[in-house]
């Protein structure tokens, strides 16, 4: 059995978990950046349409 002294038991537990997270960040897609895109395109063209007398566009009251 290899001895160890205390400072090289902490290292390899710190190295260990250092690892793990990483494995588990890069599993689980966290580190990947994506870009979101959504197109409002159709629901603008919905709300422009819409014959309601009162109409609420970005918190603005429009009429």
């Amino acid at each position: 059995m290899v001895r160890l002294s205390k400072r090289t038991q902490y290292f390899i537990v710190f190295l260990i978990f250092v690892v793990s997270v990483g494995i588990g960040l890069k599993k689980s897609n966290l580190m990947k950046q994506t870009k979101i895109s959504l197109d409002t395109s159709k629901a603008t063209k919905i709300f422009k349409e819409e014959k309601n007398m009162k109409k609420v566009q970005l918190g603005r009251l429009k009429v």
